[in-house]
């Protein structure tokens, strides 16, 4: 039987959706073909028509569940920088990596994959590290901004993980709030 591009397309979007949660949610390692395809609504054998390899699909979830993030859709409404801090580093954010930031969720994993998908990691934030940095104040250097984003990009990402993987709630909130003071400070600096 012969489908429609659009039929193809569509079926693509919903592989790269489902991807992109199951990614987020048990990691890289932790995603069978087939649970992301039945979560699609089709087979396992459908998955080759569409990618030629795990790692195709792993480099497209992480452009879809980075454009889909909180973070993204807060700065595309115009949130100010200590508004996208404040969500970064919350208690919902450390709590739900299946609806978070990609990078948090999965730098460690994918440090081990080839260079392209790494190198689409990389891209996604660096997008962040942008968003971030066009919140800054003018009156620095460029470089001097795109090093305070990076900072403060590299303080939120590892308080999230940091966050996440201890077991002593009380440690795990003092870590977002440290450094939500800190991101903040140097945002204003």
């Amino acid at each position: 039987m012969r489908y429609s591009k659009n039929y193809k397309e569509t079926s693509r979007r919903k592989i790269v959706a489902v991807a992109a949660k199951e990614f987020l949610r048990h990691g890289i390692a932790g995603f069978r073909v087939n649970d992301v395809m039945k979560g699609a609504g089709l087979t396992q054998g459908a998955f080759y028509g569409h990618f030629s390899s795990k790692e195709q699909l792993v480099k497209e979830a992480v452009h879809e569940s980075s454009q889909k993030s909180r973070f993204a859709q807060l700065a595309e409404k115009g949130s100010t920088l200590e508004e996208l801090i404040c969500y970064y580093l919350q208690d919902e954010h450390r709590s739900h990596p299946e609806a978070g930031c990609p990078a948090a969720a999965l730098i460690g994993e994918i440090t081990r994959h080839p260079k392209g998908t790494r190198e689409a990691l990389v891209s996604e934030i660096k997008k962040m590290v942008s968003l971030i940095e066009a919140r800054l104040p003018n009156t620095k250097s460029d470089t001097a901004r795109t090093n305070t984003a990076l900072a403060i990009f590299s303080t939120m990402m590892g308080a999230i993980q940091f966050a996440r993987v201890t077991t002593d709630a009380s440690l795990s909130k003092r870590i977002l709030e440290a450094s939500k003071e800190a991101a903040l400070a140097m945002a204003k600096s």
